[in-house]
């Protein structure tokens, strides 16, 4: 079985529609996938009636949360969907993007680069405005060669141009479960990862992001041996947004033994 459970669409900061990164699922023999923008769940009612040819979907969403001062991002999955009351507080996040953005916009003019928020806004396609829309926004007016070096020059969290969100892990954890989903923490970075699990154990974690293309081979394992002994639930996921050419990532990098136990919770 071949699962991909992080992918981005332009609900959020990803380069194809919903429809097309099914389509590209099922084209590259996936089985099981899971849409999860930003701080949105929107791409799902786009989906309607889109042909899904025996590939199963996982509802979720990516949650940016704050932990100790660091920008963390917690994966809610969803057998049941999502409810009014995680609606609604997808919405108010959405609304503290926006806030966060615009404040990024007044930081930068320090360093004399003049953009307006009605120019950011064309180059988002959904419902999520983020970081990635104003590194494109910088390339496109010349500031920045690439989206990677935007980010370098400009929006990296070390430089805080762009306010860090303010919700707390343990809030959005909560949120989660009070919506019958479970916490995953996607691509934990390795050098807070011993660091911060213990503390988001506390908070009710239910699982790691163990397995990613991105990552090696013995660090995807490392993170899915020490998930075992905390009793945490392991997924695999690409983060794929389809940035620049970005290939659709097919290839199996995960454990199936390992993963299925997680899959199995949304039969």
């Amino acid at each position: 079985m071949k699962i991909d459970l992080h992918l981005h669409t332009t609900y959020s900061d990803g380069v194809y529609s919903p429809e097309d990164v099914v389509k590209l699922s099922r084209d590259n023999g996936l089985d099981v996938i899971s849409l999860t923008d930003h701080d949105t769940a929107g791409a799902y009612q786009e989906l309607g009636k889109t042909e899904l040819s025996g590939l199963k979907i996982i509802r979720g969403v990516e949650i940016t949360a704050n932990y100790d001062g660091s920008e963390m991002h917690i994966l809610g999955y969803f057998k049941n969907g999502l409810s009014g009351q995680l609606q609604d507080f997808l919405n108010n996040t959405q609304a503290e993007r926006i806030s966060r953005i615009k404040e990024g916009l007044t930081n930068l003019r320090k360093h004399n680069i003049n953009l307006s928020y009605d120019e950011l806004n064309e180059f988002n396609k959904g419902e999520s405005i983020g970081r990635n829309h104003l590194a494109n926004l910088l390339v496109a007016r010349g500031y920045a060669a690439s989206v990677k070096e935007s980010f370098g020059l400009y929006l990296k969290d070390e430089l805080n141009n762009i306010p860090r969100l303010l919700t707390p892990v343990k809030e959005v954890i909560e949120i989660i479960h009070q919506n019958g989903g479970v916490a995953v923490w996607a691509h934990p970075p390795r050098k807070l990862f011993e660091k911060f699990l213990p503390g988001f154990v506390e908070c009710g974690l239910d699982g790691i992001e163990a397995f990613n293309y991105r990552k090696t081979t013995a660090f995807a394992h490392y993170y899915a041996e020490t998930a075992q002994k905390y009793n945490l639930l392991i997924s695999a996921g690409s983060d794929w947004h389809g940035f620049e050419g970005e290939m659709f990532p097919d290839k199996t990098f995960y454990q199936e033994e390992i993963t299925d136990k997680f899959v199995n919770l949304f039969n």
